[in-house]
């Protein structure tokens, strides 16, 4: 989602230029809104429940058809591709190895000590 949220960001920058895109831009962000990033419940249609990857595909395709209408091609072309990129360097420059604490590598005192504070392992027993 985050990703996403990314790339939307990058391609409305790249259509405050055009105003009759960045309209059709806004009204599409409401639709991702509703069906993509507010929503608690999976989308269901027509009694089948829609995964969260077909919502995701399906409103990036009609956001981009609907705005290559507009005339702004190359603009949304390209700050597409520009997202793309930046999407992908931050996945692959993203080190996922350091996101956990182990209470050993902490410390004797947990996870936090207080400023000015030391741990000595003797005085925590």
């Amino acid at each position: 989602m985050n990703y996403a949220i990314v790339v939307l960001l990058v391609v409305f920058l790249g259509l405050l230029w055009h105003p009759i895109s960045l309209i059709v831009f806004i009204v599409m962000m409401g639709a991702w809104l509703v069906l993509y990033f507010l929503r608690d419940e999976p989308v269901v249609f027509l009694s089948h429940t829609i995964h969260n990857i077909y919502v995701l595909i399906g409103l990036s395709v009609v956001t981009l058809v609907i705005l290559l209408l507009t005339n702004a091609t190359i603009n949304i072309l390209v700050s597409l591709l520009i997202g793309i990129v930046v999407v992908l360097i931050h996945a692959a420059l993203r080190r996922i190895d350091d996101l956990f604490l182990d209470e050993e590598a902490a410390g004797p005192r947990g996870w936090y000590t207080a400023v000015g504070e030391t741990c000595n392992s003797s005085s925590a027993s």
